[in-house]
């Protein structure tokens, strides 16, 4: 005897509990999921404690904080896009007041020219 020619003992009503069951524990498992990636974001990184960081040099401390700043603005551009479908804090503002109490731009391209003795002429 196959399996095909086995009497079947199960009655409608269980297949239909059972579909119901398998749908009940799918839309679980998508909201465990969903709960998981929207419960909490990944801590930020802490601008100041770089800007109070002894083990860093000043330009060290500045170059740090220059690439921390890209990567926000990249999550800025993500989110503006809507390109993650949740949107991922960022903590572009308090990375550019860090560069600033360092005294840094931004970018290396907008900070003006250092004074050079040479060229000064003095």
């Amino acid at each position: 005897m196959t399996l095909d020619d086995q009497p079947n003992d199960r009655s409608p009503h269980a297949d239909s509990r059972q579909a119901k069951d398998e749908v009940r524990r799918t839309e679980s498992e998508v909201a465990e999921a969903r709960r998981a990636t929207e419960a909490k974001p990944a801590a930020l990184p802490n601008p100041q404690a770089v800007v109070q960081d002894p083990a860093l040099s000043h330009e060290e401390k500045i170059e740090k904080l220059r690439r921390w700043s890209h990567d926000a603005r990249e999550i800025e551009t993500a989110n503006d896009e809507g390109m993650r479908g949740v949107v991922t804090p960022s903590n572009l503002p308090a990375v550019q007041k860090a560069l600033r109490e360092l005294g840094a731009a931004e970018n290396p391209a907008d900070e003006p020219p250092a004074k050079n003795s040479a060229a000064d002429g003095s």
